[in-house]
């Protein structure tokens, strides 16, 4: 395979502020962004191929391990490697961004506003082939986005904000490209949208996705280096981008492709704490634990995806939102000692089951089960200007779970050896855990910076 993609891009900001009392500014914030992108892909197909015929037929039953061995190979009548690169193996795609945006920041005693919109123009292209036939659709959208955030202050420890902001989740080529390929691992093929499938029989551009997002959060601070923020959100998503599973055949010959849903949502609530563990210094005698940090973040959250039943054939309409998790788990312990030279953190993390891909009527959703996570990360200075890096990511190395929920109860569960009736275990492997050391130099420039102006 070959890809090649070039981005350009270019920007500017200007801001300006507005006497509006002796003891208020209004902020004004003015700006644009132009971004291209041009992708050129191309993919080499190579495989075996052989003559028709009865001995050809005898051949393709023999078993795994006798049917390309050097006795059946090479030959006219045996098995022979060609290329069976078809025009549709490449694509050639652009993508133009143009967007200005205006924001102002207004207080007004305790209340502070700002409120801003952005404007998008997006012109996405492609050219390639379906079979034979050369397409070269071009995709062009124009959208106001607005946002909003208002923020009330009880006092210099609390707050209250509220927030609103319109978002959208572009279609990658990848997802839309008339491009076929094999997923060995899973046995199946991937068809980007504009392939002809039973959800879309003549091939479809994908929509644009559009996403309300709204936010209500207190926050307090008891100490400079303390915080706790309790929120709650939701997101209304239109035309989410979804991959889903298309066929009701068996494992060999299932395929997957991307599509619009026709809405979905995400609701929850979020806790959000940094407490430094000074306050056990006092209890225990000692001076140590001002240098530890605790940092955690639980959110817990409902999703749910809808598909238009007029246009779906033999798809779950209702499901889980794709990589929606019920509950996400993060915690971190930091330590940092400045008269040592010496940091160190300890990272956690923690998903629920999620949807993996949307199945159909006949074979159904395929989830990813939970799995813990653990990093942790140290530095040492041993010079002014040198310190010794040591990284292990992912320590506990637990498998990557996949199941299907053939038992159609809406769950992903571990499937009980002796239950006949629990979810199908599809994939099962491991990452692998990683450690690295390294050693960063930071010279110190002031110095000769210093020099120079005596000199």
């Amino acid at each position: 395979q070959f890809l090649m993609e070039q981005t350009n891009s270019v920007s500017q900001n200007f801001m300006q502020k507005i006497k509006f009392s002796d003891s208020t500014d209004i902020e004004l914030n003015f700006g644009s962004y132009v971004e291209t992108k041009n992708r050129m892909f191309k993919a080499r197909v190579l495989g075996y191929t052989i003559v028709p015929g009865f001995q050809a037929f005898n051949l393709k039953r023999l078993p795994v391990d006798q049917i390309f061995s050097d006795e059946n190979t090479g030959a006219w009548g045996l098995f022979n490697m060609d290329e069976i690169t078809s025009a549709s193996d490449k694509y050639f795609a652009q993508n133009l961004n143009a967007a200005g945006y205006g924001m102002a920041k207004i207080p007004l005693g305790n209340f502070t506003l700002i409120s801003g919109v952005r404007y998008e123009y997006n012109k996405q292209s492609l050219q390639g082939y379906v079979n034979l036939d050369s397409i070269h659709p071009e995709v062009v959208t124009k959208f106001f986005l607005p946002s909003f955030n208002a923020t009330y202050n009880f006092n210099k420890k609390a707050l209250l904000r509220a927030a609103y902001g319109k978002t959208l989740n572009r279609p990658e080529f990848r997802e839309w490209s008339p491009f076929y390929f094999y997923d060995f691992e899973f046995r199946s093929g991937t068809y980007g949208s504009l392939f002809p499938s039973v959800i879309a029989p003549e091939g479809a551009i994908l929509k644009v996705a559009r996403v309300d997002n709204y936010d209500l959060r207190f926050e307090y601070y008891p100490t400079d280096q303390d915080y706790i923020h309790i929120g709650v959100f939701y997101k209304s998503f239109l035309d989410p981008i979804q991959q889903v599973i298309l066929n009701s055949g068996g494992s060999d010959s299932r395929a997957f492709t991307f599509t619009n849903a026709k809405s979905a949502y995400v609701e929850g609530a979020e806790l959000d704490m940094r407490k430094n563990l000074a306050f056990l210094d006092s209890s225990l005698n000692t001076t140590a634990f001002g240098n530890f940090n605790l940092v955690m973040n639980l959110s817990l959250m409902k999703s749910q995806l809808t598909f238009d039943t007029t246009v779906v054939i033999n798809q779950s309409t209702v499901t889980p939102l794709q990589g929606q998790s019920p509950y996400v788990v993060n915690a971190g312990l930091y330590y940092q000692n400045d008269s040592i030279g010496f940091q160190a953190s300890l990272l956690y993390n923690v998903f629920g089951p999620r949807l993996f891909l949307v199945g159909t009527l006949d074979y159904a959703n395929i989830g990813e089960l939970p799995r813990n996570s653990l990093d942790l990360t140290v530095s040492q200075n041993v010079l002014p200007c040198l310190a010794i890096l040591f990284s292990a990511q992912n320590i506990f190395n637990q498998p990557v779970l996949l199941v299907q929920d053939t038992n159609r109860n809406g769950k992903f569960e571990r499937n009980n050896s002796a239950d006949i009736n629990g979810d199908q275990e599809i994939m099962n492997y491991k990452t692998g855990a990683y450690y690295s050391i390294g050693i960063r130099f930071m010279p110190d420039l002031t110095k000769k910076k210093k020099t120079d102006a005596a000199n």
